[in-house]
């Protein structure tokens, strides 16, 4: 093979020891600290993030849903598969659109938690509740609360059932919460994982322009 000239630069960062030095601290791995703190943040949302599909997964398959609701539990199995999938990939790409999709539904959920028990409690309070059988499970203080009138028992009904619906919303509240947190902890410690691995080239490529 042909051989090179040595220049006098290299001769240089060769033979002198605080040079030799310098590189090898510049090119040190990161310490055990910054490796936890980037690994942590997306092993956690792995794991929030097989749990809430495997949850989701088995309330769809063992129970039974009306045909109009179907399109529903496959939209939201579909939604928590791509967040599965966005946890285990890692990627920017993906997990900006997973943090796009965790914030929107943190909102919606927020929106629904406010607007909808109003709603739910006034409409079985009114008169045309009269009409709809209120499944068993909703009646929470049926033993405990009992009014004669028609009216107060629908009202009672109406209460009852939006409570429900406002401690259903509260959960997914919750829960979509800590997947946005852990999706934003794990893009900002990719993000400062890339600008450490960035200010190590930096450092390098410095200490051979020297």
């Amino acid at each position: 093979m042909p051989t090179y000239p040595v220049l006098q630069d290299e001769a240089l960062i060769q033979s002198d020891p605080k040079v030799e030095m310098r590189v090898s601290v510049s090119t040190s791995p990161s310490t055990f600290l910054d490796r936890f703190k980037s690994f942590t943040p997306g092993l956690m949302l792995q794991i929030f993030a097989l749990i809430k599909f495997g949850a989701i997964l088995y309330i769809a398959t063992n129970r039974q849903f009306d045909e109009k609701e179907i399109p529903i539990v496959v939209f939201v199995l579909g939604v928590n598969a791509f967040i599965l999938f966005s946890a285990t990939c890692q990627d920017f790409c993906t997990l900006i659109l997973a943090w796009i999709v965790s914030m929107s539904a943190v909102v919606l959920y927020i929106l629904l938690l406010v607007t909808v028990p109003i709603f739910v409690t006034s409409y079985f309070a009114s008169d045309a509740a009269r009409y709809v059988r209120i499944p068993s499970e909703w009646k929470i203080f049926r033993d405990i609360i009992n009014y004669q009138s028609v009216e107060e028992r629908r009202f009672t009904d109406g209460i009852n059932y939006g409570m429900s619906v406002e401690f259903c919303l509260a959960s997914l509240v919750t829960i979509t919460a800590i997947q946005f947190i852990l999706i934003n902890a794990t893009l900002n410690a990719k993000v400062d994982d890339w600008k450490r691995q960035k200010q190590i080239r930096e450092k390098r490529n410095s200490v051979y322009l020297v």
